[in-house]
């Protein structure tokens, strides 16, 4: 069984109590055991591995409900020309760096999929508990609608499906297909874009028509 106890500062429960200084915090397994002084811990008769908080503060781990570990930043130039799999090496380090700040456990609001959450649950890299969206859902003409007045349209997630939809029927569909792909956070924009000038109107109407600038 491994043991460790966390000694030297000053515990946060995040339950509104006051601060309290010289805390230990007993971990067996993985979870917690024990909280409350140092000093007044009953420790088990066992080999504990002690971490030295060094003076500073124990909190419990942060929550992050919107975060994307695939990229950072949308670049359409850079991101057409590099291979999609490149971002799965990425996100090792953005992994690690969310979780040495503290956040232990995330929702990703598009990117991840669930090799990256299994990865993560079966120790093959480090990181935050993970829950996942996968794509976006969106209306035409929403957030992630990416078609653009040239003709040409971008896939800011070209591996994964991403559905345009009108209509509660279809909206239902489309989540139930994401939620059997892992995605217990479906992610959905149902607010608009403007791609073309501000004294172009946009028009839209049925499922399978696009964006019109009207004189």
């Amino acid at each position: 069984m491994t043991i460790s106890l966390i000694r030297n500062g000053t515990l946060i429960d995040g339950t509104g109590s006051p601060p309290l200084p010289n805390a230990g915090v007993l971990i067996q397994e993985d979870r917690i055991h024990l909280v409350g002084q140092a000093d007044s811990l009953n420790l088990p008769n066992a080999p504990i591995n002690e971490i030295d908080a060094d003076g500073g503060y124990i909190l419990p781990g942060f929550i992050d409900t919107h975060v994307h570990l695939m990229f950072e930043g949308v670049n359409l130039a850079r991101d057409m020309a590099t291979p999609f799999s490149m971002r799965f090496y990425k996100s090792v380090e953005y992994l690690r760096r969310t979780l040495e700040a503290g956040i232990t456990s995330v929702r990703d609001a598009g990117g991840a999929d669930a090799g990256l959450k299994q990865a993560v649950e079966t120790g093959v890299v480090p990181g935050p508990r993970v829950q996942i969206s996968i794509a976006v859902l969106t209306i035409t003409g929403g957030h992630v609608d990416f078609w653009m007045r040239s003709g040409n349209e971008f896939h800011l997630f070209p591996a994964y499906p991403v559905f345009l939809m009108v209509g509660a029927t279809v909206w239902t569909g489309c989540v139930r297909k994401y939620v059997k792909c892992y995605a217990l956070e479906p992610k959905w924009s149902k607010s608009a874009q403007r791609v073309v000038s501000s004294a172009q109107p946009i028009i839209r109407s049925s499922r399978n028509s696009r964006r019109r600038n009207w004189t």
